[in-house]
């Protein structure tokens, strides 16, 4: 896994540290670089000798992306990706990235079919072929199809099943079948169940060694969120290192206080990273907020100061 990061000089990234747990979360105002903080670690990992480059992560001459990882004690040297020493390559492990910023009129679309030989995954980062991702689970193993279904009930108390729908010869939906009789299509479905469906599916594609993963939150009625987040949990304890960023406390509720840092961005030092456990006067803090609670109580929005420098909201 990625336990430190930098990135300097890409986007609107000037320099900037920041220290990773096996799941960890990036939260703070919007614009801050929460978002370009993952697409670096995403772009430092899919960098690697062998693997091709995509067109939108081609780098600046100046820029510097660099990580460290579990392998003992070797530094980190500058160059315009480097990994764990000087012109080495990522370990074997950390060589594939997932990030997912799933849009809902994406994941009803109709997909293709997913050959056994093939991948299974989404298509792009909006959440493109979900229905062709569940097509080959059920067909791979209906004992794991059976058991999503099984929650998705425990879920959505209207939903009977959840079902795999032909459109053509080469194409699937999704159709939600209800216990009063009724079907659902695709287009009818809900942005709640269509967000659980996806998250529910992470952990049955074929695995990657780094999942990002913007606003898990989006479109979930609060009573879900804690079993988003306990997927995101399963899967980082499954050899995968989950990173996210969130505006939600309720997300943040669910995270340890190791797990959690504050992203800041201003227009003389840049972007900032600090682990909240770290900010002035947490411990007392702690003992009356819930980790979300904390964080909303002390954050203006804009420069975090409340929070990060001790000041009272």
């Amino acid at each position: 896994m990625i336990h430190a990061f930098r990135a300097q000089n890409y986007g609107c990234l000037i320099d900037v540290e920041a220290s990773l747990t096996p799941l960890h979360a990036f939260i703070g105002p919007n614009d801050s670089g929460k978002s370009t903080l993952l697409q670096g670690m995403r772009t430092v990992v899919e960098r690697t000798p062998g693997f091709s480059t995509r067109s939108d992560d081609r780098l600046e001459p100046n820029t510097i992306l660099t990580c460290g990882v579990n392998s003992g004690s070797k530094s980190v040297k500058p160059g315009s990706v480097k990994y764990v020493g000087d012109n080495e390559q990522i370990p074997l492990e950390l060589r594939r990235a997932r990030l997912v910023r799933l849009d809902p009129d994406a994941l009803r679309e109709p997909s293709g079919l997913i050959p056994e030989t093939q991948r299974v995954d989404f298509l792009d980062d909006r959440g493109h072929g979900l229905a062709g991702i569940y097509f080959a689970i059920r067909n791979r193993d209906d004992d794991t199809f059976a058991s999503i279904v099984a929650d998705v009930r425990r879920l959505f108390p209207t939903i009977k099943t959840i079902r795999v729908k032909a459109v053509t010869s080469s194409e699937v939906v999704l159709e939600a079948e209800l216990v009063s009789g009724g079907r659902v299509e695709a287009k009818g479905l809900s942005e709640g169940l269509l967000y659980y469906l996806a998250f529910a599916a992470l952990r049955h594609l074929d695995p990657v060694s780094l999942l990002l993963v913007e606003e898990p939150e989006n479109g979930l009625h609060p009573a879900r969120i804690a079993q988003v987040v306990g997927v995101l949990r399963a899967i980082s304890e499954s050899g995968t290192q989950v990173v996210m960023a969130t505006h939600s406390p309720l997300v943040v509720n669910e995270l340890k206080p190791d797990e959690v840092s504050i992203v800041t961005r201003t227009a003389t030092e840049g972007t900032r990273v600090k682990r909240i456990k770290d900010t002035p006067d947490f411990e007392e803090r702690s003992k009356i907020y819930a980790l979300g609670e904390l964080w909303i109580a002390y954050a203006n929005g804009e420069d975090e100061a409340p929070l990060l420098e001790g000041r009272e909201p």
